[in-house]
């Protein structure tokens, strides 16, 4: 049973849309109150004076939204691109992969990025509960921190494997709850979907553990009745 959820892009660019129009603000009121001031002249004519400053004005409130515009978008692209790419739930059989992309960097030539990985068992997922922001999983877990190219995994019957075999059993922060941010197109969907999906595997484990038992009972007392 492997399944994977995908960051909602356009969700993720709202969150900087709003700080780029925070950002503008000052611009836009200053704007604003020029248009204002310039209406309630009541008609009169405008002096030399008074075209230059608003000329002045207007140029500096464009200039600086365009600007912090042209920042925005050379900081935000990068961020959107890596989010796209190492932002995902992943349920593989018997665990669940969170990876959130934290930061890029360049090193040496080299396009590095950085993205946070927990790992955490199904079968010890105690709670999930969305709180409006972030979404919450309580139990056990494992949290890595680390350069995306060092934390690849495999998919196999057993769940999930790193290809660097320190990180199966090793390594890591050891964790009592999971917290990280929605970006995902429906959180409280995802949210009891997470949860349903621990306990149809809990008890689906629980089911192959009662039939184990009975074929091994069966088996001694067929072995005992020879």
């Amino acid at each position: 049973m492997n399944r994977i959820y995908r960051v909602n892009t356009n969700k993720l660019a709202a969150k900087y849309n709003r700080a780029l129009l925070i950002v503008n603000l000052p611009s836009i009121a200053a704007v604003l109150t020029l248009l204002a001031v310039t209406l309630i002249n009541d008609g009169k004519p405008l002096t030399i004076f008074n075209y230059k400053v608003n000329f002045y004005i207007l140029t500096a409130a464009v200039a600086v939204a365009f600007f912090t515009s042209l920042f925005s978008a050379v900081l935000t692209n990068p961020v959107l691109k890596g989010h796209s790419k190492e932002t995902y739930i992943e349920i593989c059989g018997g665990d669940m992969v969170i990876s959130q992309f934290v930061e890029s960097a360049k090193c040496e030539g080299r396009h590095l990025c950085y993205k946070k990985l927990w790992v955490i068992k199904m079968a010890d997922i105690e709670d999930v509960f969305y709180t409006g922001r972030y979404i919450v999983i309580s139990g056990k877990a494992r949290l890595f921190t680390e350069r995306s190219d060092r934390l690849r995994y495999s998919r196999t019957e057993n769940g999930i494997e790193f290809e660097h075999w320190w990180y199966n059993e090793n390594g890591g922060q050891t964790l009592d709850y999971i917290q990280f941010r929605d970006y995902y197109p429906h959180g409280k969907w995802l949210t009891r979907r997470i949860f349903n999906t621990s306990e149809k595997y809990k008890a689906q484990q629980e089911r192959r553990r009662k039939f184990n038992d009975r074929m091994m009972n069966i088996y001694k007392k067929v072995k005992s009745e020879k």
